[in-house]
């Protein structure tokens, strides 16, 4: 059965899939098994959906709002141009106001950017993301 708690990330996953920015090898998808590349040289990317909690104040509401964050790996010390031109085209491919389609629910893009890249496990870690708000069809 569809609904917007399954439409939504499906909807967010096949517009990152659509950007072509890794292959489905050299993304870690939710829940889904996933083996880092060994030689610390290829780059790859994790990615994560989270919806926002409801609030109090929308339970007649029908908007769902989260986001989507993608952690994008390149190796350390080999210079941050590569992350900032990745980052650059993920920002540019989830520009706010843009929409995406599973089934019948469409998401909308509010807003999408970097922050400043992390270590993480050995991994310069560059976290995109990407808020997202949804109204749910009934």
């Amino acid at each position: 059965m569809s609904t917007p708690f399954s439409d939504i990330p499906l909807a967010l996953i096949a517009a990152y899939r659509a950007g072509l920015f890794f292959s489905d090898a050299d993304t870690a998808y939710p829940n889904a098994a996933f083996v880092k590349p060994a030689d610390s040289v290829t780059p790859w990317a994790r990615l994560d959906v989270l919806p926002a909690q409801p609030s109090a104040a929308f339970y007649d509401s029908n908007e769902h709002t989260g986001f989507m964050q993608i952690s994008i790996m390149y190796p350390l010390n080999a210079g941050a141009a590569p992350s900032w031109q990745m980052s650059d085209d993920i920002a540019a491919h989830f520009r706010a106001g843009s929409k995406f389609k599973n089934n019948s629910q469409s998401v909308q893009i509010v807003s999408c950017g970097a922050a400043a890249p992390l270590v993480d496990n050995g991994w310069s870690m560059t976290p995109i993301t990407i808020q997202y708000r949804s109204m749910a069809e009934r």
